[in-house]
């Protein structure tokens, strides 16, 4: 039961892979002196099974675990504020500690000073064995502060951020009124908040440390330290040539950026990262005055003489000045210059069905669509009929499209050399056997004879290198294309790279699955949902596993990014790919807002010959969605229960070769509607007035009929594996796909429920669908916040 009054104070924790140290840190809350306080934890997607270790290892009724998808410290802060009951909140970060009366002095001393907003005090710097070697304030001169109303964020700008997040406690009222912290920040999180609140509230430091600040080889800033510049240069940059501010305090602030610099180079020199050092030097050139100012101090200070500090000083200034201009260049063709972005889509998966892919790009289109000064300018090429089933899926908001004809080159390199490369060589060879007939038949004509002789030796060549395939695959070879085949690969590929120059102003492409990128500076993205095709090529075609391969390999190439929907599969990507963490994204996977809506018709049932009870499952008949063992265990369970439900199967047919058969044969079949393809105007009602949607998918890169059932306040029931485990949460039943018991207990399990226990679980899932989509959209569209730089070319 919650507690009907706020807690004094809600002792905040945020967790991402900290499984070294959380316990020692979560050890040290508990030891409060003060009792009468909240423990919240956010765990922000870890893998390293934190998250099980704190709810084996604390039994305390005041902790609360929230767990949530991989989002950044900023939104984990962000999101811990939101979830917080405590009228104050005392940050903790995962490898820091707290002192044991830690909270009792600091509450003492926020009942002394009402009228501060932001308590916080000195720190000990300890090293990753618990040492303690210094004091946080070694690095700030702590004596003179003013930390008044407006004076306490000129402080904190000429001084530093001298406020340790794990040292200070806030006002929760004032954190929600300054804005909460920026889910886009993960380094200067803390420092952006404490500018927002100084500008208005009054502070309040205790100068005697109450907390240990661990500093070890794997925190943020010396495991990223050119992120960590970058965001700093993104948040102090603009007060650096703000005129409304003292010239002292800019002079401040880029004195601070340019240290910065310094620091981040000598950490990337450490790390032998000589290429991000030399682009980091490079870039503090941004701060030209600075460095001028700091070569002179420095030559005053070794008692240069006169003449060489002025020639220096020249010199300098010309190298300076030059720099400077070269950075805005380089801005300029990374697309940072004026104009408004342009973002160019792959729609060539949109066809006249709409399948996932068309819901995902769809939906990511839809959140892209926003008016107003700014807005992006949005390209999609597409063909015929996708585009018909685009604007009825958007409505009004289509006519803000470019669209564009989807020709073959646009499509898959299989796709080129069936419709293109295959009838050239049919074509040539028909053309040789009518110059051998025409040479046969006229004397003048003979000539003609040797060009026939070499189109039908083409043709020859092109049956033996087919049937050499067929023969290779019989003998169970490992498969090889034929060589006309691979010819028409390399034309496709070789043809399709990046070449034009785009246009003044940011460019976004994204391509899905069969496009290709058009210009050499652009942020490109390549969209890659699963790899399937490499943890299961058995439930795919050989076609399917070739055609992704190939993808893959071209999205490796040419794309600065790839999206994916889930923290599973980034951690695929990451682990089977060796691609840098960094260069993958997590994109939104929106739903469309229909399922939202709280009409749900039963009028729709009875078109399929369906009553309410039924149980669904929404999927493409594949191997992969494990449809064959949902019937085997429909079947026990209609052995164990006469009179049960009717199992409805939608979704179009696939690659499950013989399913249709299979299903024939099985003893349950005259309670099994086969439903086919559902226009999406139907799934809401069908998701919820089934008894359960069921979804025993093997393998999921994000699952999105489950978050559609969930929003349309449906009872789920779905797979324990993959990212599945993160949409449905405990939002729903969970079972092993792999087993046919298991999935008939869950199917016991939801048409047994009582109208209580069905009610509880459609208004968590809806819960948890609402908590999903807000937080996607409050964080904006997807492709425009990233800060991807572009690939090098």
């Amino acid at each position: 039961m919650l507690r009907p009054d706020p807690f004094p104070v809600t002792a905040a924790v945020c967790l991402y892979n900290g499984s070294a140290f959380i316990g020692e840190a979560l050890a040290s809350v508990l030891a409060q002196t003060v009792s009468d306080f909240e423990l919240l934890v956010v765990d922000d997607g870890s893998t390293d099974g934190a998250g099980a270790f704190l709810e084996a290892w604390i039994r305390d009724p005041r902790l609360t675990v929230v767990r949530t998808l991989h989002r950044g410290l900023g939104a984990a802060r962000a999101l811990a504020v939101s979830r917080a009951r405590g009228e104050w909140i005392a940050f903790l970060d995962q490898d820091d500690v707290w002192a044991p009366r830690k909270l009792e002095r600091f509450l003492e001393a926020a009942e002394s000073r009402p009228e501060a907003a932001i308590v916080f005090s000195d720190a000990r710097l300890m090293d990753e064995a618990g040492a303690p070697f210094g004091l946080w304030s070694d690095r700030f001169d702590l004596r003179s502060l003013d930390l008044g109303p407006g004076s306490a964020e000129r402080e904190l700008l000429q001084r530093g951020c001298f406020i340790d997040v794990s040292a200070a406690m806030v006002r929760r009222d004032a954190v929600l009124e300054a804005g909460n912290f920026d889910p886009r920040f993960h380094y200067v999180e803390d420092l952006d908040l404490w500018l927002r609140i100084a500008r208005c509230r009054r502070l309040s430091r205790i100068p005697e440390p109450w907390s240990f600040r661990r500093i070890h080889a794997g925190q943020f800033t010396q495991a990223q330290p050119e992120t960590a510049l970058a965001e700093q240069m993104a948040l102090l940059r603009p007060r650096s040539t703000d005129l409304s501010l003292p010239p002292s305090l800019r002079i401040a602030v880029g004195d601070y950026l340019l240290g910065q610099h310094y620091e981040c180079g000598l950490r990337l020199l450490r790390h032998r990262r000589y290429g991000a050092a030399a682009r980091v030097a490079f870039g503090a050139f941004r701060v030209p005055d600075r460095i001028t100012d700091a070569a002179h101090c420095l030559l005053l200070r070794r008692g240069t003489p006169s003449s060489v500090r002025n020639a220096a000083g020249r010199a300098l200034s010309v190298i300076v000045r030059i720099g400077n201009r070269l950075v805005r260049i380089a801005e300029t063709l990374r697309g940072r210059s004026a104009g408004p972005t342009r973002i160019h889509i792959d729609g060539t998966p949109l066809g006249d069905e709409r399948t996932g892919y068309f819901t995902f790009v769809t939906e990511l289109i839809r959140s892209l669509i926003v008016e107003g000064p700014g807005a992006p300018i949005i390209r999609v090429s597409i063909a015929a009929g996708g585009r018909r089933a685009l604007r009825e899926s958007l409505g009004p908001p289509a006519g803000r499209l470019r669209l564009r004809r989807v020709l073959f080159g646009r499509s898959h390199w299989a796709a080129f050399y069936e419709s293109v490369a295959r009838p050239v060589v049919q074509i040539l060879s028909g053309l040789g056997a009518a110059s051998l007939i025409l040479a046969g038949m006229f004397s003048f004509l003979r000539p003609l004879a040797y060009l026939g002789a070499g189109w039908a030796l083409l043709q020859a060549l092109f049956l033996a290198d087919r049937l050499r395939s067929r023969q290779i695959r019989r003998r169970g070879g490992p498969p090889r294309p034929p060589l006309f085949q691979r010819a028409a690969l390399l034309i496709h590929n070789g043809w399709w790279v990046p070449r034009r120059r785009g246009w003044r102003g940011p460019v976004i492409e994204i391509i899905t699955w069969r496009g290709r990128f058009r210009f050499r500076r652009s942020r490109r993205i390549a969209f890659v949902p699963d790899l399937t095709t490499r943890i299961g090529p058995e439930w795919h075609t050989e076609a399917n596993v070739r055609e992704f391969d190939e993808y893959l390999a071209y999205a490796l190439r040419y794309a600065g990014t790839l999206a994916t929907v889930s923290e599973h599969s980034r951690k695929d990507i990451v682990e089977r790919l060796g691609v840098p963490r960094e260069r993958v994204s997590i994109a939104p996977s929106f739903i469309h807002p229909a399922f939202f809506s709280s009409h749900r018709s039963p009028d729709v049932l009875r078109g399929y010959g369906l009553e309410p009870g039924y149980l669904l499952s929404v999927s493409t008949i594949e191997p992969r969605k494990n449809l064959r063992r949902l019937v085997r265990a429909f079947e026990r369970l209609r052995q164990a229960r006469l009179g049960g439900p009717i199992l409805a199967l939608v979704g179009p047919p696939g690659w499950d070769e013989g399913f249709d058969r299979f299903l024939d044969e099985s003893e349950a079949r005259p309670f099994i509607r086969r439903l086919g393809f559902v226009p999406l105007e139907h799934l809401p009602s069908l998701y919820h007035h089934a008894a359960a949607f069921v979804y025993p998918s093997l393998y999921e890169g994000f699952g999105l009929p489950v978050l559609e059932a969930m929003a349309s306040e449906a009872v789920v029931a779905a797979s324990r594996s993959s990212s599945l485990l993160e949409v449905l949460g405990e939002a729903g039943i969970l079972f092993d796909p792999v087993s046919d018991g298991d999935i008939e207990a869950a199917l016991r399990r939801a048409v047994s429920l009582t109208p209580e226990e069905q009610a509880s679980f459609r208004a968590a899932g809806r819960r948890r669908a609402e908590e999903m989509v807000a937080e996607w959209r409050r964080r904006g569209p997807w492709p425009l916040r990233m800060g991807d730089k572009p690939p090098c070319e």
